[in-house]
């Protein structure tokens, strides 16, 4: 049996495309938990007379309401605490599935063990996008795929089995925003194999009014700076510290896709530095042994090891040709 959660919150308009997406499963031993994190509207209620209305006998379905609302992260907790399936897998509510979704996922597993399975999406509501699945079947090397970019950092879409989640204690962190990027990097740098499946299994619907539509680029910035706060506390707290894979995955996760160190005329870029600096309080001799094992590492790290502004000036001087091609 593998068991769906779905987190539900102010979803009315959406809801029903979710269950019913559910509910047309041609896999059918499944616990669907619904976990209502006390929602203004009526969406559960939507999701209940759905279900009771298709008849639908050969699914387990389980209904949780929080107390008050805490946040995607705390639902999808719940969801793993109540959960009685092999594997877990996690849906959003205003998304849907494929029909042969869960047998799609399910497939690999009847062979051979993985830590968890992954297929391809689909995002709707905006132009057609690339494939977000980059790789085929079995991996071992699960955190260089996700250095490399071959699989996406979404926790949904994924069967991951139940006992290895808990076991290893991996819940999602409560209280930031793109919480899925801290927990799909603590899944890399603990399983041990993954398959991927090259098929289309989800619908990703872009939505105006979701948390991730109405989030600013500076509080976008400092999340990824928080977040990456959090990946370092998580390499330290499981002996990771020193592993090269590991710190370049933050390393990149931190830089990527905002002006933290490109100068400009209020120092925005400067701001960031700061702040990564701050956040960042790992120990110095980590960063002597990272700079001086390869020149890569003495250009990723070294700047670890400088006055702040010092620091800064450099990741500056090696982003000066990109700078450059940019302003012209």
């Amino acid at each position: 049996m593998f068991s769906i959660v779905i987190p539900i919150y102010n979803v009315e308009p959406y809801i029903e495309r979710c269950i019913r997406s559910v509910l047309a499963q041609t896999y059918r031993n499944l616990e669907v938990i619904l976990v209502d994190d006390c929602s203004p509207d009526d969406s559960l209620s939507l999701a209940k007379r759905v279900i009771e209305e298709s008849g639908v006998r050969d699914m387990k379905f389980v209904y949780l309401r929080h107390e008050k609302n805490r946040g995607l992260s705390a639902a999808r907790n719940t969801g793993i605490d109540v959960a009685t399936g092999e594997y877990i897998y996690f849906l959003d509510s205003d998304d849907a599935i494929t029909p042969n979704c869960i047998e799609v996922l399910a497939k690999p597993l009847s062979k051979e063990y993985y830590d968890f399975t992954i297929a391809d999406f689909e995002t709707r509501g905006i132009p057609k996008s690339p494939p977000k699945l980059k790789i085929t079947g079995r991996c071992e090397n699960v955190l260089q795929a996700k250095i490399d970019d071959l699989w996406y950092a979404m926790a949904v879409n994924k069967l991951v089995n139940l006992n290895f989640l808990r076991n290893n204690h991996l819940y999602f962190k409560e209280g930031i925003i793109h919480e899925d990027e801290l927990w799909s990097f603590q899944l890399s740098c603990i399983a041990k194999s993954f398959y991927g499946i090259k098929e289309i299994t989800y619908l990703y619907y872009i939505r105006g009014d979701s948390i991730m539509g109405n989030v600013d680029t500076l509080s976008w910035i400092m999340s990824r700076i928080i977040i990456g706060t959090y990946m370092w506390e998580y390499i330290d707290s499981t002996r990771l510290s020193e592993d090269t894979l590991a710190n370049n995955f933050i390393e990149k996760f931190i830089q990527s896709g905002h002006p933290m160190f490109v100068l400009s005329r209020n120092m925005e870029g400067y701001k960031y530095y700061k702040q990564t600096r701050c956040n960042n309080h790992r120990d110095s001799r980590i960063y002597r042994h990272l700079s001086f094992a390869s020149f890569s590492g003495f250009v990723k790290y070294s700047h670890y090891l400088m006055p702040v502004p010092i620091g800064f000036a450099f990741k500056v001087l090696l982003r000066l040709p990109f700078i450059i091609k940019d302003f012209f």
